[in-house]
């Protein structure tokens, strides 16, 4: 029998039972006997009319026919739960109470609940159905998923009795008379609605919670819309974890819970609801978010009055040490990891079908790579660097001072950089040992627990919001049980919560863990969190917007210390940015990264990754027909402070660099190139940058070419192919499979002939700046009617169409000169406007970047510019015809423009006198 498919006859009670006939028509024969009120019965077929075939379950009346649902707007039919046989005994044993009893046998059937798996879905799928009414996955019926919803007529107390009927929560004799609103409002947590009612019962009794608790989804209003959809798609499905929680195992949990009433959750909208106890906590009121009680000594509650509710990031709230209640924490979770390797959760395969589950995540699956494993390093760059602004400068009164400092801002790029490298190896490595994958909660906060004391003062705690409930590295549940705490705590303390984890759950039949593997798990989540948050700066800004900031004085700031929307998102943010920092800071969590290198790598058998995934640039200076290379240099150390600055009459092989005289381009400390005023050149640690075979292509004009390249791992490989494929495009008919899809061999080969596109991969020839590359390059000469030129420029307007325009580009021949001369007036700046530009930047404006805006960005404009940008002395005579002549004259192209750096899409001119940073120009690719 399948789950959803079951009907309870609920019409006919005053008639002996509903008329059942042969045939789905209306008119067809009736058949003998009527189905009994009350009676079960099994789907056969369901007809959108509202038809019914059946087989019969339990009841009487015919064992098979045609019934309709409803009959002028009669309910006759109501989808209800498979029925569950119970195998325990109706008495509850010595020494167990009736209700602990009863939920033990709720929790016995419930396990055995036929439930499919949940299956992913989009945020398209969300935003399609989420008003929509769907069935539930656990018990078949249509839910309410609103306060509002459930307050209303058609749901209500007859569609509440019913809930609690199919879910076992409510005996058969009894019912729900009234559902009414609760006038107390919930405003914290951040992973779903909340809200309170009170219910009256037609039979009252001391076990039934007349105040219940409801968890909902949130709404899809703009203030809520992305928390939706983050708990909905990003983290799915762990509602549906949550909600198995408290179904499956309320009564084997070695902790207190909220009594569970009712839940379910639609797979096909995302909609849920959980229906609980309502905790009954002593002093409601609203939370100190001034931080007006911090140090100050709290009350302590009689015993067994419960706490709070508290909040996250607000330790100062709690009304004893903060840890004692985080030490309670690390005790509860760690006491479920122990009995869950003793067993003590029931069978293993449904604690797999239904919670979370690495134990058996094989290692393929994982994403293992040779490669960068993690997001694409040069996408991680730009979110550092803007992480880095907002902490040292506008928003650092709530950060460390070192937060501004070159070094500090160096080593997390570093940390951060090289851990992406590693980030599927990282999730490897933290399940590879299977004594540290355990069964327990996942997200053990303060404000998930609600506490109190016993008799003898000592602290206990209850537990709810059991979201991803499953099984994970127990040095990953750490972090995320203590990562709200206060820093300056957890670094106290960190000592005395491993030893508790770790001799706790030995005590309830786990093995015995490694107390410095833990350390390195915890560790390594907490910086993987902090990829997260410095992605979400942007939100930050939303939340409390920039202009807010120059006023903001501290933590306790309501702007910043409150809950925005009801939800703590921000202020959590801001804390835990903040630890992670001094996490890397004061517990050196840059060597503990290393540490972890060296462990995976012997673990996998593979050498360490190197610079193979940290973007780097090639840096390539292009003298008429001669190529010179001046380094490597690693992006993420790029900084305004670190410049690297080449003075010299002569290139690398003692001819002369002719037109230009410096290059700046910004550079770390690990790799760097300096010069003294004499004009001689050093090489420290980047002489093995240094690398004159690892060039990628010739071009018959002077322009500085700025291109990604990988080091280490194999890098000759690429860069032979590179060479190869520059000098004969043709080579990529025959490109070998470990170098096939390679993106700067792709350049190479396009700004040789358009045609090379043919031979590239799908996703290369959609390529915004591989297309515009090849529909740039030259292959006639200047001889184009005017009306096909118009082709081309209606064509460079809708550059958004990359398929097309790529499409356009294999079957196009023109020339990048004829291209140049109709978009020249329109995509350069007239002579007079050069003219005016500074060639040396302002104090104010040191790079100058003021005046060239208009330059710069008249358009998204690539290689069909960058002939346009140089000096007469380097620039193609089709070029040069196709530039005003007044520009040719001394004092504007010539002497403002000497070179220009082409970056992602971006032409950028390059002032002879200026020392320009190449970072604040662009972002680098990584080839795929």
């Amino acid at each position: 029998m399948t789950q959803g498919l079951f009907w309870e006859i609920v019409g006919g009670a005053d008639k002996g039972g509903i008329l059942v006939r042969a045939g789905k028509e209306l008119k067809s024969e009736e058949k003998s006997g009527r189905l009994s009120h009350g009676a079960l019965v099994r789907e056969i077929e369901f007809l959108e009319n509202g038809r019914l075939h059946y087989e019969i379950v339990k009841g009487t009346g015919p064992e098979s026919g045609w019934v309709s649902i409803q009959i002028s707007g009669k309910e006759l039919a109501r989808r209800t739960a498979a029925p569950l046989e119970d195998d325990l005994e109706d008495e509850a044993p010595e020494g167990t109470s009736e209700l602990q009893w009863q939920i033990q046998k709720r929790c016995n059937k419930e396990m055995k609940r036929p439930v499919p798996e949940w299956k992913q879905i989009s945020i398209e799928q969300v935003m399609k159905n989420h008003e929509k009414l769907a069935p539930g996955m656990f018990y078949g019926l249509n839910f309410p998923w609103t306060e509002e919803m459930l307050l209303s007529s058609k749901f209500g107390a007859e569609w509440l009795t019913q809930a609690m009927h199919v879910a076992g929560t409510l005996s058969q004799d009894n019912k729900i008379l009234k559902v009414s609103a609760d006038p107390f409002k919930i405003t914290t947590g951040n992973n779903g609605g909340k809200f309170l009612f009170e219910v009256e019962y037609l039979h009252s009794s001391p076990d039934l919670h007349t105040r219940l608790f409801a968890k909902i989804p949130h709404s899809m209003e703009a203030a809520t819309q992305s928390d939706r959809l983050s708990t909905s798609v990003n983290k799915q499905p762990m509602e549906f974890y949550e909600l198995n929680s408290s179904r499956l195992l309320e009564a084997t949990l070695p902790v207190k819970i909220p009594r569970y009433y009712f839940g379910d959750i639609s797979n096909e909208t995302s909609n849920f609801i959980l229906i609980t106890e309502s905790i009954n906590f002593k002093d409601p009121q609203r939370l100190d978010f001034e931080g007006k009680t911090r140090g100050a000594p709290k009350e302590r509650l009689q015993p067994f009055e419960i706490e709070g509710p508290y909040d996250k990031c607000m330790d100062w709230c709690l009304r004893g040490e903060p840890k004692e209640y985080y030490m309670a924490l690390v005790r509860c979770g760690a006491k479920m990891a122990g009995l869950g390797k003793a067993g003590a959760f029931g069978d293993t395969t449904h604690l797999r079908k239904y919670f979370e589950d690495f134990s058996s995540v094989p290692k393929e699956a994982y994403g293992i790579k040779a490669e960068c494993s993690g997001q694409p390093p040069n996408q991680l760059k730009t979110k550092i660097d803007t992480a880095l602004s907002f902490m040292a400068d506008t928003g650092k009164v709530l950060f460390p001072s070192f937060c501004g400092t070159e070094v500090f801002q160096q080593k997390l790029r570093t940390t951060l950089m090289k851990l992406n490298a590693y980030m599927a190896e990282m999730n490897y490595w933290c399940h590879s040992d299977p004594d540290y994958i355990v069964f327990t909660h996942n997200n053990l906060n303060v404000d998930n627990g609600y506490f109190w004391r016993n008799a003898e003062g000592e602290l206990e705690l209850g537990v709810f919001d059991w979201g991803s409930m499953g099984s994970k590295s127990l040095g990953f549940k750490m972090w995320w049980w203590m990562y709200c705490q206060d820093f300056e705590g957890m670094s106290e303390n960190m000592d005395a919560y491993l030893d508790c984890a770790v001799s706790t759950m030995k005590d309830f039949g786990g093995p015995s863990l490694d107390k410095e593997v833990l350390r390195m798990q915890f560790t390594l989540t907490a910086l993987q969190q902090m990829f997260g948050l410095i992605a979400a700066v942007g939100q930050i800004y939303k939340m409390c917007p920039k202009k807010e900031w120059p006023s903001i004085k501290d933590r306790y700031d309501p702007r910043v210390g409150e809950n925005i929307h009801g939800k703590s998102t921000l202020r959590l943010y801001l804390q835990v940015m903040r630890t992670i920092c001094l996490i890397l800071e004061e517990w050196k969590a840059d060597q503990i990264v290393d540490d972890f290198e060296e462990k995976v790598t012997s673990l996998l058998g593979v050498g360490k990754k190197g610079d193979v995934c940290t973007p780097l640039f090639r840096i390539q200076i292009i003298f008429g027909q001669q190529k010179v290379l001046l380094g490597l240099i690693h992006t993420s150390a790029m900084t305004w402070g670190d410049q690297l600055a080449m003075k010299s009459s002569q290139t690398p092989e003692k001819k002369p660099m002719r037109s230009v005289t410096e290059w700046v381009i910004g550079t770390g400390d690990n790799e760097q190139i300096v010069s003294d005023e004499k004009g001689s050149r050093q090489q420290t640690a980047a002489k093995n940058f240094f690398r004159k075979n690892e060039l990628i292509v010739a071009e018959p004009w002077f322009t500085a070419a700025v291109a990604p390249c990988c080091a280490g791992g194999g890098i000759m490989d690429l860069v032979e192919w590179r060479t190869v494929v520059s000098r004969d495009w043709t080579r990529l008919k025959d490109a070998p499979n470990k170098v096939k899809g390679d993106r700067a061999a792709a350049l190479a080969a396009v700004r040789q002939s358009p045609e090379a596109l043919r031979y590239l991969e799908p996703h290369l020839r959609l390529d915004r700046q591989i297309v515009l590359a090849a529909i740039a390059t030259p292959r006639q000469e200047l001889t184009s009617p005017e009306e096909e030129c118009a082709v081309e420029v209606a064509a460079f307007r809708a550059m958004e169409d990359v398929a097309s325009l790529g499409s356009m580009a294999l079957e196009l021949g023109y020339s990048t000169f004829r291209f140049t001369q109709v978009l020249c007036n329109e995509l350069m700046p007239s002579p007079s406007d050069v003219a005016s530009l500074p060639t040396q930047g302002s104090p104010t404006d040191p790079l100058g970047t003021a005046g060239t805006e208009g330059l710069v960005w008249r358009r998204r404009t690539l290689s069909c510019t960058r002939s346009c940008h140089q000096g007469p002395l380097h620039r193609p005579r089709s070029s040069q015809a196709a530039i005003p002549a007044a520009s040719h004259e001394p004092g504007h192209w010539t002497r403002s423009i000497s070179a220009s750096v082409i970056m992602d899409g971006r032409v950028v001119p390059k002032w002879c006198s200026q020392k320009i940073a190449a970072r604040s120009y662009g972002r680098p690719f990584v080839p795929k």
